[in-house]
Parts: structure tokens; C-alpha cells; sequence
């Protein structure tokens, strides 16, 4: 009798450490609470990736513009920085990529969210930037990466085993 208020008792610690994740296979990332959704990535990524030199990174550099802007529309709010479309306005118009991410509807919210990047780091600095970055809450879906926050960017995580697996000639030996 007395197994089954412990096993209880696991199971409500478990069911709470569950919910207190907000993280779902439908993100790709959460900043502070603030849901990057998958889809919006898959339907920005194609707009972006002709614009790039690696057109096969354009989805995480996508995360990562978005945790980065995130941030620093976080970062402008309480510093007061208007984020608003009259400021972004010139922002985009002065950056080709920016004017054709703007123009597609679906990446038209990434372009205002890099202006708003832009913006931000004008108005405080890189620095700045930095040290909310370190600050930020942020869990990314692992098919995208690690976010590092020294380094306010997505890091790839590439495998890493300690040693090889064996091969098949290795193991007849």
C-alpha cells in the first residue's frame, strides 16, 4: 500500500517537470515564453534561401535571426526604441534582401523582425545586444541546434562521438 503514493508522487513530479516545458515539436524555437514556430521557418526558409550563398543553411539562419530579433524587440521595448513600421520603412528600403523578404507575404514578418534587429543594435550596440542575449530563455528545437547565448547564435552540433563506431572490417579483425 505504501508503493503507490510514492509512484504517484513520481509520476505528479514527472507530469510537472513535463508542463513546465514549453517547448513542442511544433517550435523551433521559444524565446522568453515567445513561440518561433516551425512553420513560420518553413515558409520563410524558400523565400530566403535564394538570397544566400548556402542555400541549404536558410532555415536555421531563419531561428537564429528570429531568436536574435526576439531579443531585441525585447530589448527595444524597454529601452523605449520605437519598432514601429515608419522606423523599419528605411531600414528595409536601404537593404535589397531586406526589400525582397518585405515584398512576399510569406516572409514579410522576418524582414520587419530583422529591420527591428537593425534598429535595436543601432540604437544600444552590439554589446548590449550581447548581454540580453545572455539574459534570454531560450529553447530551440535540436534540429536546428544549440543556442549559445556568449555568442547570441545558433550552434550546430555536429555529432561528436568520442571515438568511432566500428566497422564491420574492423570488428572481424
Amino acid at each position: 500500500m505504501k508503493k503507490a503514493p510514492r509512484t504517484m508522487a513520481v509520476v505528479a513530479v514527472s507530469l510537472l517537470a513535463l508542463v513546465g516545458c514549453s517547448y513542442s515539436p511544433a517550435d523551433a524555437a521559444v524565446v522568453d515564453g515567445i513561440r518561433v514556430t516551425d512553420a513560420e521557418v518553413q515558409a520563410t526558409a524558400p523565400v530566403l534561401a535564394p538570397l544566400l550563398q548556402t542555400p541549404s543553411n536558410a532555415a536555421p539562419i531563419v531561428v537564429q535571426s528570429e531568436v536574435q530579433g526576439v531579443i531585441a524587440e525585447r530589448l527595444g521595448a524597454a529601452k523605449g526604441i520605437p519598432l514601429t513600421d515608419a522606423a523599419r520603412q528605411p531600414v528595409i528600403a536601404a537593404d535589397p534582401a531586406l526589400t525582397t523578404l518585405a515584398k512576399d507575404p510569406a516572409s514579410a514578418a522576418f524582414a520587419a523582425r530583422l529591420a527591428n534587429l537593425q534598429i535595436v543594435v543601432q540604437a544600444v550596440g552590439d554589446q548590449e545586444l550581447l548581454t540580453a542575449c545572455n539574459a534570454a530563455q531560450v529553447e530551440m528545437n535540436p534540429r536546428y541546434g544549440a543556442w549559445s547565448p556568449d555568442q547570441c547564435a545558433i550552434t550546430v552540433d555536429l555529432g561528436g562521438l568520442s571515438r568511432p563506431a566500428p566497422t564491420s572490417a574492423a570488428t572481424q579483425g
